[in-house]
């Protein structure tokens, strides 16, 4: 398997001094060692020599694939996952692996970068079921995948239910009758006298006090998200 210059390689974490023996015939350096001795893939470093970013940047990590970034802009070999339209020439490898999947661009020179901004990440569900709503998924911006593919998008949404009130609601009472007394009763002049109106969300004195926002969302912490290219 071919291994791309400049990678981080495998070393040992213990002290040389505690393995001697081992290290030597392990370890992998960049001095075209001899036979016995330690042994050399060209163009990979060890540890000692090569900072980890720039090899990650330069290799290790597949073009395509997302990641989670603490970072305000992104390290070379990356872009950021803002929706932007680059180059289809510039950026020729990426382009052939994911396409027009979050927009076509401009149609012609360009394509668009995922735009992961705020959202969730969520598996394709590929016909398993986890996701019945993906038939109704739609395209990230113009040109971009719908449904059950890679891309798409859907808003954020409350499963459908009901609410059973805990007491009778009627909607209105007949006139009492009998003797030697009775109650009269008249209809309730209400117009939807059956409607219930459910109050906002109560502690259970158990939880706290409930936190009502305008979505439904787990606890979360910002990143951004960052592509390989």
């Amino acid at each position: 398997m071919a291994i791309p210059a400049n990678n981080v390689s495998i070393g040992l974490s213990t002290k040389k001094s505690h393995y001697d023996a081992l290290y030597d015939n392990a370890i992998l350096t960049d001095t075209g060692g001899t036979p016995g001795g330690a042994q050399t893939i060209p163009g990979v470093k060890t540890f000692e020599s090569t900072p980890v970013l720039p090899a990650i940047g330069n290799g290790l990590v597949p073009v395509g694939v997302p990641l989670p970034f603490c970072g305000a802009s992104a390290p070379t070999g990356f872009l950021m996952c803002d929706g932007a339209a680059v180059s289809r020439t510039t950026y020729a490898v990426l382009y052939a692996v994911i396409g027009d999947a979050f927009g076509e661009g401009d149609g012609s020179t360009t394509f668009n970068t995922p735009k992961f901004r705020g959202m969730f990440l969520r598996g394709v569900d590929d016909g398993e079921g986890n996701d019945p709503d993906a038939a109704g998924r739609t395209a990230m911006a113009t040109g971009g995948n719908t449904g059950d593919n890679v891309g798409s998008v859907q808003p954020d949404a409350f499963q459908g239910h009901h609410h059973t009130p805990s007491h009778t609601v009627i909607e209105r009472g007949s006139d009492a009758t009998g003797s030697p007394s009775k109650l009269e009763g008249t209809n309730s002049t209400d117009t939807s006298p059956s409607t219930l109106v459910i109050g906002n969300p109560e502690t259970d004195g158990i939880n706290g006090t409930p936190r009502t926002t305008s979505e439904s969302r787990p606890k979360n912490a910002y990143v951004n998200y960052i592509i390989k290219t």
